[in-house]
């Protein structure tokens, strides 16, 4: 049925290259081919995932950051030196095992937090 409002939801702890808990680490990646995932979205139309993404730069100059949702490219777009984390974008829709990737104009110079909250259908 459409339109039907989820039952439940949880956080869903990152995995791939974060470490165990941690949200937040440097990216190495500077290509599409060797782009980090970020996140692997929850399997089937079912239940959907709201991703939530900040990127900041620990260079004392701009950066670049490039993301790949399902293949497709955003970007690349600046990282601004001597900022705050900076949202990229809040409760991303995605479902279906879609990815999330990400690489850097230079390696170890970008940082990202990602956040993520899977919605889970409600059964009757």
């Amino acid at each position: 049925m459409s339109g039907e409002i989820p039952g439940d939801a949880l956080f869903v702890n990152p995995g791939g290259v974060f470490s165990a808990g941690n949200p937040g680490f440097l990216i190495t990646a500077t290509a599409s081919g060797s782009a980090h995932t970020l996140h692997t979205a929850v399997t089937g139309t079912d239940d959907v995932d709201l991703v939530t993404l900040w990127a900041w730069t620990v260079s004392g100059a701009n950066q670049t950051m490039t993301l790949e949702v399902g293949g497709v490219t955003i970007g690349p777009f600046a990282v601004f030196r001597n900022a705050m984390p900076t949202l990229v974008f809040a409760r991303l829709p995605m479902n279906n095992g879609i990815t999330l990737k990400a690489f850097a104009g230079a390696a170890s110079v970008v940082g990202v937090f990602v956040s993520t909250t899977r919605l889970i259908k409600q059964t009757v």
